[in-house]
């Protein structure tokens, strides 16, 4: 009885934790390209726990540029393949201003990388395997772009997949760490 209630709580736990944003705004030097780097990482746009391995996680990376422009780098890990993106990726957002105002920023991306494999999971009598997609997006966006989504009272997307499209809604809390890049990196 005992071992079955710790692993009912383990279970409720990582699955809590999975459901996190566990972001960063980092800067630091980058040898490489001899440049001062300032970044969000890990951003939590989306994070579905659907039945029948229909799960997925969507995160973005923000990255300085310049005074102008950021990198932003969309993140879908799903369980189907299916839920890859579009090349080139399409992703829009709607802005929702306070005054009722409606703007839509859309953006078609430069490129798109997609890993896809296969995962056994194991049973006592048999074993499953489930197919799994790791799909990035690479998009330019403007800093005028990224603030008008940082600011707003709330944000809903639309990512183009080869499935169904993956949509959200952002409110302010989810927009914080975003705002926090602004303040950090600019």
């Amino acid at each position: 009885m005992k071992i079955a209630l710790n692993t009912v709580l383990l279970l409720t736990a990582a699955l809590s934790l999975n459901a996190c944003n566990h972001y960063k705004v980092e800067q630091r030097y980058d040898e490489f390209r001899k440049k001062n780097i300032c970044a969000l990482k890990n951003h939590l746009m989306k994070n579905h726990a659907g039945l029948f391995y229909t799960n997925y996680r969507v995160e973005m990376d923000l990255e300085k540029q310049d005074e102008t422009n950021i990198l932003a780098m969309i993140h879908i890990n799903a369980d189907l393949a299916k839920q890859s993106f579009r090349d080139p990726p399409h992703i829009s957002f709607k802005v929702y201003k306070g005054t009722g105002q409606v703007n839509e920023i859309r953006l078609v991306g430069s490129s798109v990388n997609t890993k896809r494999g296969v995962s056994p999971n194991y049973t006592p009598h048999f074993v499953h395997y489930t197919t799994y997609s790791d799909s990035n997006a690479f998009i330019q966006m403007t800093k005028a772009q990224v603030k008008e989504i940082a600011y707003a009272e709330r944000v809903s997307f639309s990512l183009e997949t080869l499935g169904d499209p993956i949509t959200g809604e952002l409110n302010k809390n989810d927009l914080s760490p975003i705002v926090e890049f602004l303040e950090k990196c600019f």
